[in-house]
């Protein structure tokens, strides 16, 4: 039977070729992407998304979503189209990984929690230009809100 569906093995050598095919298409299109990203994080603009986790922000709304976009970002600035953010400072601490539903795209994510006069927010930006952005944003480290570094309540001694 085995034989019948595969033939002489024409056929599985086919469908490897082919598999094998789409694998060095993705991978190409992903060093393309990678390769528009520097090219477009040397500009000042870098593939990212922005939250409100605590307060109000402008241009933010909360409880919300991510806002994707080809952010510009300026020594303590934010701005996508018409709305730009202040930054204070950039939280102590608070690099992270993103989580699964938190990613944008299958590229390894950093979040950063950042401090605008009105907000809390998180910024989200793919792991290989986020050294770059975070220098280009130059925020200042601040500490997190009060209560952000106490032991939570209902945890055990």
């Amino acid at each position: 039977m085995r034989e019948a569906e595969f033939g002489n093995g024409e056929a599985m050598l086919e469908f490897f070729a082919e598999l094998f095919g789409w694998v060095l298409l993705a991978e190409g299109e992903n060093a393309i992407s990678r390769r528009g990203m520097r090219r477009k994080a040397e500009r000042g603009v870098f593939v990212s998304g922005v939250r409100v986790v605590a307060g109000m922000q402008p241009g933010l709304s909360r409880p919300s979503g991510w806002r994707w976009g080809d952010w510009h970002v300026e020594e303590r600035r934010l701005s996508l189209e018409a709305d730009s953010i202040r930054i204070l400072g950039s939280v102590a601490g608070s690099r992270r990984a993103a989580k699964w539903k938190e990613m944008q795209s299958s590229a390894t994510t950093v979040i950063l929690t950042l401090r605008t006069l009105t907000a809390e927010i998180e910024w989200s930006v793919p792991e290989q230009i986020a050294a770059r952005a975070i220098r280009r944003l130059n925020a200042p480290s601040v500490p997190g809100l009060p209560g952000d570094d106490e032991p939570d309540a209902d945890a055990a001694p």
